[in-house]
Parts: C-alpha cells; structure tokens; sequence
C-alpha cells in the first residue's frame, strides 16, 4: 500500500457511518402504519417516517408516493461502513437504516452527506490533491512562466499578480494566492495531470463547501453521484502523483472542530 493509499485508509477508518447517523432516540417516527402518513404530514422536512410500533424499527413510510415498507436488508447498512463508502450507497437510494450489533440503531439520509465529518473528509482529499499538485507543477513554472497564463488567461493572471504585488516584501510566491481550480489548471496545462472542466469545478465547489458552515456539499440527491464521482476522481489523481501527505487519525479528529462548524 503506497502513501497516498494509506492516507485514504486513514480517512476512511476515522469516519465511519455511525458518527454521523441519526440515533433511533433523535429520530421523528410514527408507532404505527396507519399513524405513519399523519406524522408525516407534521413534519413535511422530513421525506421518510420510520415506524417503531414498540422499541424497535419494523417499517418506514415514504411522503413522495405516501406508500409504506417493511424494513429489508436492502434497507440496512453497517455502522462500521465509511463515509467514502456512503456516498456510492446513497448515489443509489437516498437513505439507509444503519446497524449494530444486529439491531437497527440509526437512520443516514443523503443530507447527513453534510455533516462536518464528511465536509474534514473532502478537505482533507482535496487538500492533499491541491498540495501534490503544487508541489509537481511549481518548478515546471520557475522554468517555464508562461504555463500560468496559458491556463488561466490574461485577466486571471493579472489578479493574482496583483494579490502578490499587495503583501510586497511579505509575498511568498503567486502560488499562495492561487485557489484549488488555478492549481489544478496549471497542473493540467504543464501535463501533470488529466482531469476534466467539471471535474475541477466540482472540486473547487466542494472545496469551497468543505471550509464555508453555509454551504452544502449536496443539496439534491443527483448531485451525491457527482460527489462519489469526485472521489473516486481524486484518488485517482492522487494516484497518478503518488502524494505523501498522511495526516494521523488524531490530526483528523482535531482538525473536526474547525471545519464546516
């Protein structure tokens, strides 16, 4: 397993589903079947109603088409699945009930994919994307200064000259004033990498979303397939750089409280 690998591994064992679920105690539910569409109706932000007749989920109730179910295995996942796992699972249904130890325990819905331990998660990824990125393209720029404005144009360039020119004697390069879109550009314009238009609109989206509380990673259920597109996307390009970067899992953990807060 290479560095950048066990950087993902890292991630992903840090953050499993059942730190973001949905506690059976938190959830709005109904006791029964026929109470099940009223509840719903109470609450009209929540698109599922678990049904919990006694002390434990047996069924749910869906408000699109007011119909009811049992609860199957295709309703369940692990509490130990993890958050990079998650997102190809809700790419395909837009919730799932979570157990432990062979009991329904919590409910993940595709909006919990902004919790702030998924938003650490794609700051981490992107951050280590940027970073290798970077640190590949920035002595093909010292050779070759033109690469700049090649991928960025004229205008682009001329704003972060400007920035630069601004800090003066406190000024560390034109890199520090670049975001994560402008690196990726550059990295693509020198051959670095192979990556798409909308694969780094994508990123700079998420990325953006990732360190701003009142922005959101999802906010319809198509846009969770184009986040697991950027992840698998990612670590390919991580791939292809080899990255060393390997934070430990308490340097994820600290990192928590300062991001998407």
């Amino acid at each position: 397993m290479g560095p950048w690998e066990e950087t993902i591994e890292r991630v992903a064992q840090s953050f499993p589903v059942g730190e973001i679920m949905t506690p059976n105690d938190a959830l709005t539910t109904a006791k029964s079947r026929e109470e099940a569409p009223f509840v719903s109706d109470s609450n009209p932000d929540f698109s599922v109603i678990p049904i919990r007749p006694c002390r434990r989920l047996t069924g749910y109730f869906l408000r699109g088409d007011r119909s009811t179910h049992d609860i199957t295995l295709a309703d369940v996942i692990s509490d130990g699945t993890t958050v990079l796992c998650l997102l190809d699972i809700l790419g395909h249904r837009e919730f799932s009930f979570v157990l432990r130890h062979n009991r329904i325990e919590g409910y993940v819905h595709f909006s919990d994919l902004n919790h702030p331990l998924v938003k650490l998660t794609f700051y981490v990824l992107l951050g280590a994307l940027e970073r290798e990125a970077e640190g590949h393209v920035r002595p093909l720029v010292q050779r070759d200064t033109s690469l700049v404005e090649k991928a960025l144009g004229e205008k682009r360039l001329q704003q972060l000259k400007k920035k630069y020119r601004q800090h003066g004697d406190a000024a560390r390069n034109i890199f520090n004033y670049m975001n994560i879109s402008d690196v990726l550009r550059v990295a693509v314009e020198a051959g670095t990498i192979q990556a798409s238009d909308d694969f780094i609109r994508l990123a700079r989206r998420a990325r953006n979303a990732a360190v701003h509380p009142a922005l959101a990673l999802v906010t319809r259920h198509n846009e969770v397939s184009q986040l697991a597109d950027l992840n698998r996307e990612t670590l390919r390009l991580l791939g292809t750089m080899q990255t060393s970067f390997a934070p430990t899992a308490e340097n994820l953990r600290s990192m928590a409280s300062s991001v998407g807060r």
